[in-house]
């Protein structure tokens, strides 16, 4: 009632191919679906006066792919020829377990082989020169960063952010001005990390999107999201 559906070519998972796509493009009679959403919805307006701060826009920052990751792509355009074509079982092999590996070998190598090196160009490099910089550039303010990660949380063995926290000791960073937001565990705990952040004692606080993206208060001295 509300929408009109367009078809069109993008680039498949493997990345080597296209598809067709169909998504919902252009939308109409919104009085009415906005009259429909606020019989259940409030809305709210931001204003200056709930202290949320100004945000001025992203950043992106391009890597380079490695040799390692290369070739992983031609493994994963097979896989995903073979699902298609029904070459395996999907109990053995399947899209949705295609996308997360390329997911993951997009971050970082290593998450597929952790037998491999460091790529000094990786996202995980980028990441921690990028936060290292802003530490110098705000440390008189004692300025504190968020690190977002939803994939290799940290456990035994190689782990993102174990990784990003070496890096940054080894840039600089004292170690006991990096948290994760995994080891606050209780909800004293919690905030007790979240006034260390407001105070700028805890200058890096790292975490997923589940635990670190809802009823975080830690704006005070917050000065980038990476």
């Amino acid at each position: 009632m509300f929408a009109e559906k367009h078809t069109e070519f993008e680039i498949d998972i493997d990345t080597g191919t296209y598809r067709l796509a169909t998504r919902f493009s252009r939308f109409h009679n919104l009085p009415e679906l906005t009259a429909l959403f606020a019989s259940v919805a409030d809305f709210h307006i931001v204003d200056k006066s709930v202290g949320v701060p100004d945000f001025n826009g992203y950043t992106d920052t391009i890597t380079d792919r490695s040799e390692d990751f290369k070739d992983y792509l031609k493994v994963i355009s097979q896989r995903a020829d073979d699902v298609r074509n029904r070459r395996v079982k999907r109990n053995e092999d399947n899209l949705l377990l295609i996308t997360t590996d390329g997911r993951k070998a997009a971050l970082d190598m290593r998450l597929i082989d952790d037998k491999l090196h460091r790529a000094t160009g990786g996202k995980v490099v980028k990441c921690a020169r990028n936060v290292y910089d802003i530490y110098k550039k705000y440390d008189d303010i004692k300025a504190a960063q968020l690190v977002f990660c939803d994939y290799s949380t940290p456990k035994a063995g190689f782990n993102i952010y174990d990784e990003l926290r070496e890096l940054l000791v080894g840039l600089g960073v004292p170690d006991y001005e990096i948290a994760y937001i995994h080891s606050a565990t209780t909800e004293k705990s919690r905030e007790k990390l979240f006034k260390a952040v407001r105070e700028g004692k805890i200058r890096v606080l790292i975490g997923s999107t589940f635990k670190l993206g809802l009823g975080v208060n830690v704006q005070d001295k917050l000065i980038a999201i990476h």
